[in-house]
């Protein structure tokens, strides 16, 4: 019989017999909702804690001052000591060792909070680039759009090969999947270089190919006055960069701490940045950092605490899965089984009556399953909306006690739909399969009796 036949008949069942329809409808939602609901709260407190751990892994960093001479050369003291000592801890991974440059005190211009992009010219290979008075840029992921804060003109000087640490790069990855952080050129700075984010050049008008303005000479002016250092443009940095945690009010401009630089810049207390790899014991870690006198603050402690509670709550859900898990899958199928074996025996004389008009034993199966798809399909979508409704209730619990929000997107809650959908349907297919078998294979007389044994076997029990 054709598909399109099979599924009027079906359709035909569903609304000639709403009370049944009804109660098997409301069955497989109470299977649906409470196997979705456990999926999407699993999902969600996972999610929970990876966007904690890679969402933030870039601010998981503490600080240390270091001491430099006029040649731009790190002095070899105690506290360099110190933080060699620390910076080859395994739970450390290479430290970036970079000044921000008050450019307002260098300049002389202690009454200005900032240099704003507008003052400053760029020069490359002597062209000469305005630089645009811009507010666009929002740093923070809350920020009131009509309240942006300008970009500032600033520089970093670095003084280790690599400016960017391993938890920024990683952060960078889970934050922009498919971007790769370093545009054009390189990322390791040698003496006389420069490093500038594609959003900075878009600033000062270069939006062309990046690739164009490698090994350039740049050098800047400010309100005219050139700053007497130039460098060689040696590579252009994914904008994105500046979105992760530790990176958000950073300089998107960065040079080599050469001689020339460090005395210009008047640069004598750089920080070492010190990345903490992991969250996996930074409690130990921070106390350790302490006792070798690396000055902690609040927000260190915060760091741990929360990510301790996630740590802790994901742990809680780990155990009570591997305990309940089980028990679920067991319920499930039994209550499946159940409510499949009621709707058979009610649709015992229907069987029959197909039968009887020579519908094929494979459309009388097909129709079945059918009815199940179209219950699982609406229970399903039912089911997607109550565990949201539960997730934000939840979400507004949880984040008042410990700050964490739990959060899916909407293809995480399409994939666990239809996940759960194809599970539950080939699991339905499954029980069906095994009960439909004990009614086609009854004489259609039988199945309009509702007599679904055999002759034989029938007689035995009654003398039983």
């Amino acid at each position: 019989m054709h598909i399109r036949h099979c599924a009027r008949i079906a359709a035909y069942t569903i609304s000639g017999k709403k009370r049944h329809a009804l109660h098997v409808f409301l069955n497989i939602l109470l299977i649906t909702c409470t196997l979705v609901i456990w999926l999407v709260l699993t999902a969600s407190l996972g999610s929970a804690q990876d966007a904690y751990i890679s969402g933030t892994l870039s601010s998981n960093v503490e600080y240390m001052t270091l001491n430099v001479d006029r040649n731009g050369q790190l002095v070899q003291d105690q506290q360099y000591n110190r933080y060699r000592t620390i910076a080859g801890w395994q739970e450390i991974a290479p430290p970036v060792i970079a000044e921000q440059v008050n450019l307002p005190e260098v300049l002389g211009r202690e009454d200005w909070l900032f240099v704003n992009n507008r003052f400053v010219t760029l020069m490359l290979d002597g062209q000469a680039y305005q630089g645009i008075n811009d507010y666009s840029y929002d740093f923070f992921a809350d920020a009131d759009p009509d309240d942006l804060p300008a970009v500032p003109f600033s520089l970093s000087v670095v003084y280790t090969d690599h400016v960017f640490s391993e938890n920024d790069l990683s952060e960078f990855a889970y934050r922009y999947p498919d971007a790769a952080w370093l545009l054009q050129g390189t990322g390791e700075l040698k003496e006389g270089e420069l490093l500038i984010s594609d959003y900075m050049l878009g600033k000062f008008g270069l939006s062309g190919d990046p690739a164009g303005y490698i090994g350039k000479q740049v050098s800047f002016l400010v309100e005219g006055e050139p700053l007497p250092v130039s460098y060689r443009l040696a590579g252009v940095i994914h904008s994105g960069l500046f979105r992760c945690s530790g990176l958000m009010d950073m300089p998107q401009i960065y040079v080599r701490g050469d001689p020339q630089t460090t005395r210009f810049f008047q640069i004598e207390t750089p920080e070492a940045r010190l990345p903490i790899r992991s969250y996996d014991h930074i409690t130990d870690v921070l106390l350790r950092l302490g006792k070798q006198g690396v000055g902690l603050s609040y927000f260190s402690w915060m760091r741990a605490k929360y990510a301790y509670n996630i740590n802790a709550i994901h742990l809680i859900i780990q155990r009570l899965m591997s305990v309940f898990e089980l028990l679920v899958l067991l319920a499930v199928v039994i209550n499946l089984y159940r409510i499949l074996s009621e709707a058979a025996d009610k649709q015992c004389s229907q069987y029959g009556m197909l039968r009887a008009i020579g519908m094929p034993v494979p459309a009388v199966c097909l129709i079945s399953y059918m009815e199940l798809l179209f219950y699982l399909l609406l229970s399903v979508v039912f089911s997607l909306f109550l565990s949201y409704s539960l997730l934000a209730l939840l979400n507004r619990v949880i984040y008042g006690l410990i700050h964490v929000q739990l959060a899916l997107s909407v293809e995480q809650y399409l994939y666990i739909g239809a996940g759960a959908l194809a599970g539950l349907f080939v699991l339905f297919v499954l029980l069906n399969t095994l009960l439909l078998f004990r009614y086609i294979r009854c004489s259609p007389v039988q199945l309009l009796h509702g007599k679904t044994e055999r002759p034989h076997r029938a007689r035995r029990n009654r003398r039983n």
